[in-house]
């Protein structure tokens, strides 16, 4: 599988992996609906897997979407737009994840 970025520690615990995916959608459609509901499944096997996942999503398309981002929102643990990861919550979703 093919991720757009991944991250890793060694601890004492063991090895830690967070994967990210990065999307923007300027227009709707039937394709970032369908990648909201990949991503809430994706992340499900991961997190049996061990494996961390953030999910960094913008663009004027969930304007018209708001369904399918709420779902996302619901199911994902970090769901991050382009200003929360301005603002530091990026960061913070990668640290969280890693720590964990």
């Amino acid at each position: 599988m093919v991720w757009d970025y991944a991250f890793w520690t060694r601890s004492a615990a063991g090895r830690r992996f967070v994967v990210m995916e990065v999307n923007h959608y300027g227009s709707s459609g039937s394709k970032p609906s369908a990648i909201a509901r990949e991503y809430t499944a994706r992340e499900a096997d991961l997190r049996g897997a061990g494996v961390g996942f953030v999910w960094v999503t913008d663009g004027m398309g969930w304007h018209a979407m708001l369904s399918p981002l709420r779902e996302a929102f619901n199911g994902l643990e970090w769901l991050v737009s382009v200003r929360l990861a301005a603002d530091g919550m990026l960061a913070h979703a990668v640290r969280s994840v890693i720590l964990k």
